[in-house]
């Protein structure tokens, strides 16, 4: 899936794009070797600002390479290449290398939770969505490293975000009155349904130990909750997240107190 959806309107314009060429060549088909190629600018020059830019989606990219790729099967005597190219690109997809590329590396200010504690020591936040499910598969190496201090924060992705961002809310919620509570339901959040219902974000909170006050948390959660969330967002865009789950180090207070950020890049967040 892809994690962070940045400039939409660019990153999913191969579509559109190919449904077109697909009409060209259906209703003058003599014309589609001409408009193939002149398509295929098109995706090259998108493929291209998606990875200067570093704003990856890697099913979009693939649709542009694929177009790439099928003008290269024009080209005389070198018909093998559109096929390679292709290829190359569903390796380099699939096998996680996109991430390297569309990963900044960027640093921002460290926004606390109202009356939040920080750990002593190395600290890391975890940028995360309640239902991306690779971020599921981080809350459970996190699990698996009890020793390892980590901080959560949102990143609502728009393919659920009006579930999750009440998911997200309402943990906020918990945590203005009890983190130790916060922290069992987003554990419980993680393992739960991929789907999150109200219906089981309530389950989940029940779960946790949190009383009849979770519903009207989900649906009318307090300002602080709201502000949090803002923050959150604000954070992200400074950091220039591409991709989630995102990892960022936290840095010790300097002479006035105030923490930063710095975002690891992806082969530092799986270790």
């Amino acid at each position: 899936m892809r994690s962070q959806p940045l400039s939409p309107a660019v990153a999913w314009v191969g579509t559109p794009l190919l449904a077109a060429l697909s009409f060209i060549v259906w209703k003058q088909w003599r014309r589609a070797p001409f408009a193939l190629g002149i398509t295929a600018l098109v995706s090259a020059s998108m493929a291209a600002w998606m990875l200067s830019s570093r704003s990856v989606c890697p099913a979009c990219l693939l649709v542009h390479l694929g177009v790439v790729a099928a003008a290269l099967t024009l080209v005389p005597k070198a018909w093998w290449s559109g096929p390679t190219v292709f290829a190359v690109a569903m390796i380099f997809l699939s096998t996680g290398g996109w991430e390297k590329i569309g990963t900044a590396r960027g640093t921002a200010v460290f926004r606390p939770r109202p009356g939040e504690s920080v750990p002593q020591g190395d600290v890391y936040v975890l940028f995360t969505d309640p239902e991306c499910g690779r971020c599921r598969l981080a809350e459970a190496n996190l699990a698996a490293k009890p020793n390892l201090q980590v901080l959560h924060r949102w990143v609502i992705l728009p393919h659920g975000a009006y579930r999750t961002m009440r998911a997200a809310a309402l943990v906020e919620s918990v945590r203005l009155r009890s983190p130790q509570q916060a922290r069992e339901l987003i554990r419980l959040l993680a393992s739960g349904p991929e789907e999150l219902t109200d219906e089981a974000i309530l389950h989940a909170a029940s779960q946790a130990g949190v009383g009849p006050e979770a519903r009207t948390w989900l649906t009318t959660p307090p300002n602080e909750a709201i502000a949090a969330l803002e923050d959150d967002n604000t954070t992200a865009k400074e950091l220039e997240i591409q991709s989630l789950p995102a990892m960022a180090k936290l840095s010790g207070p300097d002479a006035t107190g105030s923490r930063r950020l710095t975002l690891l890049p992806a082969a530092q967040r799986e270790n």
